[in-house]
């Protein structure tokens, strides 16, 4: 199954609201880059874009992937 990556990236972006890792960047923001992506999003929500894991040994970490 494919994971979609985009909303993996907004509940990232959303986790970082509280730690002020973004300054400047608030839930509004955050929310308008979204609604600016699924209004332009070519990629199926990040499913038509590959990492081609398998030509790797390993995967990385769910941190080293979030990141």
């Amino acid at each position: 199954m494919a994971k979609d990556r985009l909303v993996d990236v907004f509940a990232y972006l959303r986790r970082q609201i509280p730690l002020t890792t973004l300054p400047r960047v608030g839930a509004r923001e955050i929310l308008e880059l979204e609604r600016l992506v699924a209004e332009n999003d070519r990629t199926n929500a990040g499913a038509a874009l590959s990492l081609d894991w398998s030509w790797y040994n390993t995967r990385p970490s769910e941190a080293l992937r979030d990141a």
